[in-house]
């Protein structure tokens, strides 16, 4: 696909999808693990920048998650990694900031496997087929009458979260 968001979400997007695929093939680079923890951290920074909007020329901390750019979210472990950092509370209201914590909670116990997604044996994608539908369930339930729809997770983000387990 074409990236056209930012200079900042095109070195994202190539760090996270092209980079991994290339460096298979390149010797040298995949043996590397000084590289690659660099290249981690900064994957890991830019993806928090462009979870929070910064780079795609808004910022989107303090704003209801509902209202927030779905851009920087380009995989599961993203919209995991995105309520992670939204239940640290910082720079957000303290009622989304719980709300985000529950959210996480039903998330947490499928993070750590989406992010070894491509190491899991095919029993383990099986199972996490199983938990990733719990998950989905309980955060999709779990009422917030302080949101703007009454719901944690509103419908748009819940799509677009299918769509990445899709893909991934």
């Amino acid at each position: 696909s074409t990236v056209t968001q930012s200079p900042l979400f095109s070195f994202y997007h190539s760090l996270k999808n092209v980079y991994p695929q290339a460096s298979i093939n390149m010797k040298g680079l995949a043996d590397s693990k000084k590289l690659q923890g660099l290249l981690m951290e900064l994957e890991a920074g830019l993806g928090t920048m462009l979870r929070r909007g910064e780079g795609l020329g808004t910022t989107d901390l303090g704003k209801e998650p509902s209202a927030c750019s779905l851009d920087g979210i380009l995989s599961p472990s993203d919209e995991f990694a995105y309520w992670a950092e939204l239940k640290e509370g910082k720079g957000v209201p303290s009622e989304v900031a719980k709300r985000a914590q529950r959210v996480y909670g039903c998330f947490e116990p499928v993070r750590s496997p989406f992010d070894n997604l491509r190491t899991q044996s095919t029993e383990a994608v099986l199972d996490l087929v199983d938990a990733t539908h719990d998950a989905l369930e309980r955060v999709w339930d779990l009422e917030a009458p302080d949101a703007p729809e009454g719901y944690a997770y509103g419908q748009s983000r819940m799509e677009h979260l299918l769509t990445l387990i899709g893909e991934a």
